[in-house]
C-alpha cells in the first residue's frame, strides 16, 4: 500500500521532534524521498524515508500495518507508534518485528523463516521540488545465520541499533540516522579492520540512492554483536582502589607533566599505583597501534603537505578562538596557545592516514576471553562527513585517549579519591598507554602536545555550554600543558 504522508506529516514532526537522535530546534519537516517496500506476510509496508529539518537529512524507515494485523502483538513501546491513518497504524520500523526483520535481511541477505523483503513496491518521490526515486543497495558479507528474534537497544542518542539473535551467533544492526552524501566511516573503516580482531566483525551494510542521496547514503550495519562486553570507562573507573585505602606514595609521580614531555612511567612506578591493571592499559596502546597500521596498511596514506599543514592549523587556532571566547581567563594564555600550535606547525609530520576520529574510552569495549575491543568509527558526529573521511594526524587518537585518561581520573576526584593519588593515576595511565603504542619520535611530541591542547580547548568550550560544574577538569588540562 503507498500511503500520503503528507498527510501524517504533523504526527511525523511531533513524534521526530522528541526523539533523542533528533538534532537541534525543531524544524518543519519535508519528504525529501521515499521507497515502499512489501513486508512480510502481513500485507505489511515498509516505507523508506528520507526526511529533511532544516539542513539536516534524517533516515526513517516506517512500517505501515493494517489495524486488523497490528493489535495481535502488544505495541513494542510508547515510541514505536508513531500515527494511525485510513485503518492502518504507524510504526518506527527499528521497533517493530516485521520492520526488525526486514531490516536484517537488508543488512545480510539471510532471510528468516519467511522471508519478508518480497519485492519493492512503486517508490514515490517526496514532497521537495526534484526529489527522485529511491533504491535499497544491499552488501551482504556471508552471515551464517537466519533471523530468531530481535531486541532494540535502549539509551542511544545519535543513531539506532537492534540486538539479533540468529541460528549460529548474534549480531547488532546499528541504524544511521543523520545521512550524509557517501559512504559513512564506520561502515567504511570497519570493514577495512574487520579480520584484525581491533573491531567487532561487519557482516553486511546497506545504502540508499537516489534523491538527496544520489551517490548513495549509508544508512545501516551489520556487526558482530559482543556478549558480555563492557565499556572501557566503567572497566577503567572501577579499577581505582577504594577512596579510604592508603594508596602508594605519589611524592615522586610526575603527577602533573602532561604525557607529550614525559616518559613512559616505568614498569615498576606504574605497577604501584595502577596495581595488575597497567598491563590493560598497555594493552589499550598495543589495539590502538593495532588499528592504526591496518588503516595505513589497507586504506593508505597521503604525505602532510602544506596546505594540509595550514587547514590544520587553521582549525587549531579556530578552536582556541573558540574556547577563549567561551572563558575569557584564557585569554592571559593567548600567545602561549598559539607558540605551542607554531610549534606543532613546524615540526616534521608523519604521513597522514585515516584515524578513528572520536577515540576515547566510551568507544572501546572490554571483552571476557578477548579484551579490547574497538567501536564507533564515525569520527565527531557533528563535524561534516568531508572533514571525517580525511586523511589525518593518527597522534589524534592518541591525544583522544590520553585526555579521556584525564577526565578518568577526573572522575574519580568526584567519587572521592584524593586528588594527588588521581593526577598520579592519570600519568601513570598515560605513561602505561603510550608504552603499549609504541614509539612516537621525538619529533613528533610537538604534535601530541598540540593536539593534546586543541582537545582540550574544545572540552573547554563543550563544558561551558554542556556541563559548567566539570570546567576545571579541561582548564586544568590547558594549564598543565601550557605551563610544562
Amino acid at each position: 500500500m503507498s500511503w500520503d504522508i503528507g498527510e501524517r506529516m504533523p504526527e511525523l514532526e511531533s513524534w521526530m521532534h522528541a526523539r533523542r537522535w533528533y538534532r537541534g530546534e525543531p524544524h518543519p519537516l519535508y519528504l525529501r524521498a521515499r521507497a515502499d517496500f512489501a513486508c512480510g506476510a502481513e500485507s505489511f509496508t515498509l516505507t523508506w524515508c528520507i526526511i529533511e529539518a532544516g539542513t539536516v537529512l534524517y533516515n526513517v524507515p516506517l512500517l505501515l500495518a493494517p489495524d486488523t494485523v497490528a493489535p495481535a502483538a502488544p505495541f513494542p513501546s510508547k515510541t514505536a507508534l508513531v500515527t494511525r491513518a485510513h485503518g492502518h497504524v504507524i510504526f518506527d520500523a527499528t521497533t517493530h518485528p516485521a520492520g526488525q526483520r526486514f531490516l536484517f535481511e537488508a543488512a545480510t541477505g539471510q532471510p528468516g523463516s519467511k522471508p519478508s523483503i518480497k519485492s519493492p513496491a512503486a517508490s514515490n518521490a517526496g514532497n521537495r521540488p526534484g526529489a527522485s526515486t529511491l533504491h535499497l543497495v544491499t552488501r551482504p558479507a556471508g552471515f551464517p545465520g537466519s533471523y530468531r528474534s530481535a531486541q532494540p537497544l535502549s539509551g542511544e542518542q545519535s543513531n539506532s541499533s537492534i540486538i539479533y539473535q540468529t541460528s549460529t551467533v548474534p549480531l547488532i544492526i546499528k541504524l544511521f540516522r543523520v545521512l550524509s552524501p557517501g559512504a559513512n566511516p564506520d561502515v567504511e573503516l570497519q570493514a577495512a579492520l574487520s579480520d584484525t580482531g581491533t573491531v567487532p566483525a561487519q557482516w553486511g551494510s546497506a545504502a540508499l540512492v537516489g534523491g538527496p542521496a544520489a551517490a548513495g547514503s549509508d544508512v545501516l550495519v551489520a556487526q558482530e554483536f559482543l556478549t558480555g562486553a563492557h565499556d572501557a570507562w566503567r572497566v577503567v573507573t572501577s579499577s581505582f582502589p577504594a577512596a579510604d585505602s592508603p594508596g602508594p606514595d605519589t611524592s615522586t609521580a610526575a603527577a602533573d607533566v602532561p604525557a607529550p614531555n614525559c616518559p613512559p612511567a616505568a614498569p615498576d612506578q606504574a605497577a604501584a599505583l595502577l596495581g595488575d591493571f597497567a598491563e590493560r592499559i598497555r594493552e589499550l596502546g598495543a589495539l590502538t597501534r593495532a588499528f592504526h597500521t591496518a588503516l595505513a596498511t589497507r586504506l593508505g596514506t597521503t604525505a602532510a603537505t602544506p596546505q594540509l599543514r595550514e587547514a590544520q592549523l587553521a582549525s587549531w587556532q579556530s578552536r582556541a578562538r573558540a574556547a577563549l571566547a567561551a572563558v575569557p581567563e584564557l585569554e592571559n594564555h593567548s600567545a602561549h596557545i598559539t607558540a605551542v600550535f607554531a610549534a606543532a606547525a613546524a615540526t616534521p609530520w608523519p604521513a597522514l592516514q585515516r584515524i578513528h576520529g572520536d577515540y576515547h574510552l566510551g568507544q572501546v569495549v572490554d571483552v571476557p576471553g578477548r579484551g579490547w575491543v574497538a567501536l564507533d568509527f564515525e569520527g565527531e558526529p557533528l563535524r561534516p562527513l568531508s572533514e571525517r573521511v580525511t586523511p589525518d594526524l593518527a597522534l589524534r587518537d592518541v591525544a583522544g585517549m590520553l585526555r579521556s585518561f584525564d577526565y578518568a581520573g577526573g572522575q574519580g576526584e568526584r567519587d572521592g579519591q584524593p586528588a594527588a593519588r588521581m593526577r598520579a593515576w592519570t600519568r601513570a595511565a598515560e605513561g602505561a598507554f603510550l608504552a603499549g603504542y609504541g614509539d612516537i619520535p621525538s619529533e613528533h611530541r610537538p604534535l601530541l602536545r598540540a593536539l593534546l591542547l586543541d582537545k582540550a580547548l574544545y572540552e573547554v568550550v563543550y563544558e561551558v555550554n554542556q556541563r559548567p560544574d566539570w570546567i576545571d577538569l579541561p582548564l586544568g588540562g590547558v594549564h598543565r600543558l601550557l605551563e610544562n
